[in-house]
């Protein structure tokens, strides 16, 4: 026999984390895409850059306002042109409405090509 389960009630909102934190992207090494998943415990301005080994920024994944959560970014190399194999760098940074830094934590992404 088959069964069916019904569920009645709210639906539970997702928790708020208890603090900011940068998760290692996912997988990693990648090619062409790897996902960085962040958490925010209160709402701020998220800006997450990739940088070269040389310091230079390749590319921008999230600049703006965001709300207290988890959050997810994808970076599709292939979407940023012939991104050569190797080493990147990502650097978050959250920030409060009056421009104080809340959170700046980066992680080391390889890519392989």
């Amino acid at each position: 026999p088959s069964f069916l389960t019904v569920s009645y009630g709210a639906p539970r909102a997702a928790a708020v984390p208890s603090e900011f934190a940068l998760s290692q992207n996912y997988p990693n090494p990648f090619n062409p895409s790897t996902t960085l998943e962040f958490q925010l415990s209160e709402p701020g301005m998220v800006k997450i850059d990739i940088f070269n080994m040389l310091g230079q920024k390749v590319t921008t994944l999230a600049d703006g306002a965001l709300p207290a959560g988890t959050h997810r970014r994808v970076w599709d190399t292939s979407a940023d042109g012939d991104m050569p194999g190797g080493v990147y760098h990502a650097m978050m940074t959250v920030t409060n409405p009056a421009g104080e830094t809340l959170f700046r934590d980066s992680r080391k992404l390889l890519l392989l090509r």
